[in-house]
């Protein structure tokens, strides 16, 4: 099942295993299974937990909403059911832009444990986390890590360290940030022109001055992939927190490792690709998705079909956990899932 972000304030579920319907104009088409209303602005993120059974979606009404994961056989066109609406998070202030479940630590067999944080943020400039105690969520920490224009934009699980957080910034930056105490443990960046950013002096030495608009950290390799609003993707190399505990924490730590011109216009998604590790695929205001070798820094495979509304092209991009197929959605309403064959 997946998540459809719609600009009419609401999302729709839809599920690969239901039959799909012989009145459809088309026999490709799938019937969403449900549509949840509540937001009373345009949704920009959701984020689903198949161990809760939950979905939560952000939106530009500054709210969280906490929905139930509907069943595959679940009954189409199905009454109202205001059970549906779990909960409603509240603390930002203005648009929340991305949503990111933290993955518990793994236990003696070394199987992870369900997630049971939160992390949110939003155009006020802040970051915050949302943990489950009991079956409420609660908000249990917030920092302020915007200055002045530069806030935040993105999030990403940190696979090198759960108990860390990836947020990419409207500057160009991108930091890992401690979710227990909210301290800075690394900063990715790099001024214009190659110059340095001496310590102490964010404010003044602004970055790529290309918003980070998705932050990918790699599941077995020591990187991270970021998505600019120039188009590029950078690839950085990830320290651990330990070699990172003596640099300045207001320093741009690191420049990337290569960069790739990935499309003309905005990068707006990333995922890995299912097939490889070593491929990534990028969505972008172009209206196409693109697959990459990151080791040859070549394009693969381009995947046309969207078509531009508002200025806008492909607004996301996901690659199925278990099995060969990739969706992307897009500005027209539509949403594409991409199979290999």
């Amino acid at each position: 099942m997946g998540g459809r972000i719609s600009e009419h304030y609401e999302q729709k579920v839809c599920s690969l295993q239901r039959p799909r319907s012989s009145n459809r104009p088309s026999a490709n088409e799938v019937e969403p299974i449900k549509t949840y209303r509540g937001h009373t602005a345009p949704v920009t993120t959701v984020a689903i937990s198949s161990a809760h059974s939950a979905i939560f979606s952000a939106s530009l009404d500054s709210t969280i909403r906490v929905w139930k994961l509907p069943k595959p056989s679940d009954e189409l066109y199905a009454s109202f059911d205001p059970s549906v609406a779990v909960q409603t998070l509240e603390g930002h202030t203005d648009a929340v832009w991305d949503l990111v479940l933290l993955p518990g630590a793994a236990d003696a067999n070394g199987k992870t444990n369900e997630d049971r944080r939160l992390v949110s943020c939003a155009a006020d400039g802040h970051v915050k986390v949302w943990s489950l105690e009991g079956k409420r969520w609660s908000l249990t920490e917030s920092w302020a890590l915007g200055e002045g224009d530069d806030v935040p934009t993105c999030l990403g699980v940190y696979n090198h360290d759960f108990g860390q957080v990836l947020v990419g910034f409207t500057s160009g930056l991108v930091q890992v940030v401690n979710v227990e105490t909210g301290a800075v443990a690394m900063q990715l960046g790099e001024a214009k022109n190659g110059e340095s950013c001496p310590s102490g002096f964010r404010t003044s030495c602004r970055l790529l001055d290309a918003q980070v608009n998705a932050v990918l950290s790699h599941p077995t390799l020591p990187a991270v992939i970021v998505a600019h609003e120039d188009g590029y993707l950078r690839v950085y190399e990830s320290k651990s927190s330990e070699s990172c505990s003596l640099l300045a924490l207001n320093a741009a730590t690191a420049t990337p490792t290569h960069s790739i011109l990935a499309h003309p216009k905005a990068i707006t998604s990333l995922s890995l690709s299912p097939l490889s590790p070593m491929a990534a695929l990028t969505a972008s205001v172009d209206c196409t998705v693109r697959l990459w070798d990151l080791n040859k820094q070549t394009s693969l495979q381009e995947f046309g079909g969207h078509r531009k509304k508002s200025d806008e092209g492909v607004c996301c991009v996901a690659s199925h956990p278990e099995l060969p197929v990739v969706a992307s959605a897009g500005a027209d309403g539509v949403i594409r899932l991409w199979a290999a064959t």
